[in-house]
């Protein structure tokens, strides 16, 4: 994330309040996960010349399905939002096949869940420790899927995913890849859609209801 031209003494100015873009973002994953890759020119933007420095890390990040462009459309300067986030660091990491489980969510005798686009990976990188947990006091910190990311967030969550211990991957393949529940009564069927609905969001200390 050394983003920015350096001040004449040297030092760096690493705008930590700032809020992360889809271009920056898509080149410190590339960098820190595939630095040496470059395009295969199967990947066009209507948005995102490839004849500008940009395009190579947005290519190889929705080369890799870490990031996407819908229609061709990439929006480099879109705010990065936590779900993008998580999406792109959990996908990296080779977690996917446990994020593709997630979103395909059942009972064990075929009650299947409607789930957001970015369920699997939220909750993936929820289990992963992606999202900084403010201490008691600085709640307001706190973040939700949809929100806007801050440069300073967007580092906390790369050097957690640059940093997991080795039997991390392996362990949350374990658990989720093959992953379904048990049967469920009416109630209990309620309880997880609702559940399913917020998975990703802060915890709310007890009863303050926010919405």
């Amino acid at each position: 994330m050394l983003d920015f031209r350096a001040n004449p003494n040297g030092s760096y100015n690493f705008r930590p309040g700032a809020t992360e873009t889809r271009k920056y973002l898509a080149r410190s994953v590339v960098r820190a996960f595939v630095p040496g890759e470059h395009p295969d020119g199967s990947v066009v933007f209507t948005d995102v010349d490839a004849s500008t420095p940009w395009y190579r890390w947005a290519a190889v990040a929705v080369q890799h399905g870490w990031m996407t462009a819908h229609d061709g459309v990439f929006d480099p300067d879109a705010p990065v939002t936590m779900a993008m986030l998580h999406r792109a660091l959990v996908l990296a990491v080779g977690l996917g096949p446990a994020a593709k489980a997630l979103n395909d969510i059942h009972t064990r005798d075929g009650v299947h869940f409607k789930t957001a686009p970015n369920f699997g990976t939220t909750v993936m990188g929820m289990l992963l420790d992606l999202r900084y947990n403010a201490p008691t006091g600085s709640e307001g910190m706190d973040v939700a899927p949809p929100d806007d990311m801050s440069r300073a967030q967007v580092a906390y969550s790369l050097a957690r995913a640059t940093t997991l211990p080795s039997w991390a991957v392996p362990n949350l393949l374990g658990q989720y890849k093959r992953v379904q529940l048990p049967h469920l009564g009416t109630r209990m069927l309620k309880i997880v859609r609702w559940g399913i609905r917020y998975a990703g969001y802060p915890y709310i200390w007890g009863g303050e209801w926010g919405f």
